[in-house]
């Protein structure tokens, strides 16, 4: 019995090597995701940054593949190199030209982690070959345990794409746990998915990698407050997952250039409910998902895109003009007032230049403003090609930064009473000259100064009848591009009973709601 028993155990010991000793994997397969999502979290100029570990990850180095196990719980700091990046994990330095994928590993996953230096062999003895020495700190898996004739307990683990077995003593073993967090030291975070940590220029970029869902988690409570009706909700998230559909394979930014997202940190139970609710559903026409462009505030109507945008609006017959009354917001009606410095500024003239006039060039439907032209001492300059540029050259104070929108009216104030005009009914003060024809002999000429030339009975004099614009105060409607979906809309369309999908058709006109 005793030598029947032996053979066993040497039969299973030798069933086990031959088993782990084909294990070439280099890497567990990590989570994979559903709809993956790419964000760029920060870009970090040239500066140390670092990410910490909150759950079960492998790190891949992007030139050659090898792939370190992290333990939970762990730091990884990056730097910026002259040659690409390094990434410094406890005592270990790793360097890489194109960079490292911080991946997730999947939950309920064994991790070992070496407290000492050991060797790893082909069988659960020290009489085995050595397969590689492992140094302390080192991390790997495991998938099993071993306790060989001498009663030694040996692990069977994989370590930098080597399956061996090494004495259990010499590692303390981790579990990985489901939904694991990244948290990112720069903006203090927390984010779902895994990391691709690469060198841009000077810079290294952090890009959050996940699913949809769990994207839009971290970006309709960012983009609308959770506190708001159900159903206005569900339209955001159906809203924002549609966007972020269609862009697919790109790299979306986590500011207000794409969709604002904060990762887990800035999530909330009722926006959750909200995505789980709308699950996977799009806002379609003709069958295929659109373009969803949302906005904060209309103003009371929004606008067709090809009046704001240089784009064609037969291309998108679904964002046209539509009413959005009983918008309760700070920016539904707004007034700011501009120095003459800042608009010459913003056209590119020094403050030695007299501005004379600003005038609005207005197109489409409602009116919005399309572009500026300013007349100064120093000649006549139009701005402004699309909503964006236009409300650029009004600029305001963080968190603003710039107009609200570009629907707006303009009062300008001048510095004094203007020029005094003899009319056939009598003698009239105007502000200012450039909006006026003056009749020539054979024709009819549109001034284009404030301080013409005028031919007298002693010569030719130059009228100096003000010196020039010293404000202007605008009045608009709205906040951002009024293209698409109001949010604020949504808001009271939603406490008047409408459903989401109610709320998208009014906004997207033409659409359908579905998978």
């Amino acid at each position: 019995m005793k030598a029947l028993k032996w053979f066993t155990i040497s039969v299973l010991i030798f069933s086990v090597w031959i088993s782990s000793s084909f294990t070439t994997s280099a890497a567990v397969p990590p989570v994979t995701y559903s709809s993956p999502v790419q964000v760029l979290i920060q870009t970090a100029t040239g500066q140390t940054s670092n990410l910490v570990l909150n759950g079960g990850y492998q790190v891949i180095n992007q030139d050659n593949g090898q792939v370190t196990t992290i333990t939970p719980g762990q730091t990884l700091v990056f730097n910026r190199t002259a040659s690409g990046l390094s990434m410094i994990y406890g005592r270990t330095q790793f360097n890489s030209v194109k960079g490292f994928e911080v991946q997730e590993l999947p939950g309920n996953l064994s991790l070992a982690s070496f407290i000492r230096a050991t060797d790893m062999r082909k069988g659960a003895t020290s009489a085995y070959e050595v397969v590689q020495s492992i140094p302390s700190g080192e991390n790997g898996t495991f998938t099993q345990s071993f306790t060989n004739a001498q009663g030694e307990e040996w692990l069977n683990v994989t370590v930098n794409g080597k399956s061996g077995w090494v004495l259990k003593s010499a590692v303390q073993q981790f579990t990985t746990t489901s939904n694991p967090l990244i948290t990112v030291s720069k903006n203090n975070r927390q984010y779902r998915g895994s990391f691709t940590v690469r060198p841009n220029g000077q810079n290294v970029e952090f890009i959050n990698k996940l699913s949809m869902e769990n994207y839009l988690k971290g970006v309709v409570p960012s983009e609308m407050p959770a506190s708001w009706h159900t159903e206005a909700l569900k339209a955001q998230a159906i809203a924002a997952r549609t966007y972020a559909f269609k862009r697919t394979g790109s790299i979306l930014s986590s500011s207000t250039s794409s969709q604002v997202y904060q990762g887990f940190t800035h999530e909330n139970a009722r926006t959750n409910a909200a995505i789980e609710q709308t699950n996977g559903l799009l806002i379609r026409y003709n069958g295929q998902p659109i373009e969803a462009y949302f906005h904060s505030t209309s103003g009371g109507k929004t606008a067709n895109v090809g009046d704001v945008w240089r784009s064609n609006q037969a291309s998108f017959p679904y964002l046209v003009s539509v009413d959005s009354p009983d918008e309760n917001a700070t920016r539904s009606n707004w007034t700011e007032t501009f120095d003459s410095a800042t608009i010459l500024k913003s056209f590119g003239y020094n403050s030695s230049v007299v501005l004379e006039d600003v005038i609005l060039n207005r197109k489409g439907a409602n009116n919005e403003v399309g572009s500026v032209t300013v007349v100064t001492s120093a000649g006549s300059k139009t701005l402004g090609d699309n909503e964006n540029q236009v409300r650029q050259l009004f600029p305001l104070d963080a968190p603003f930064y710039y107009l609200y929108s570009s629907w707006f009216d303009m009062k300008v104030n001048r510095s004094n009473s203007g020029f005094n005009v003899m009319t056939p009914t009598g003698t009239v003060t105007v502000e200012g000259l450039t909006k006026y024809d003056v009749r020539l002999p054979s024709s009819v000429s549109k001034l284009t100064s404030n301080s013409p030339k005028v031919q007298t009975n002693s010569g030719v004099v130059t009228l100096q009848g003000e010196t020039g614009v010293t404000s202007v105060e605008l009045t608009g409607k709205g906040w951002g591009h009024r293209i698409g979906m109001s949010q604020y809309g949504a808001k009271a369309y939603a406490e008047k009973g409408w459903t989401a999908e109610q709320i998208l058709k009014h906004y997207y006109r033409g659409t359908t709601i579905s998978k």
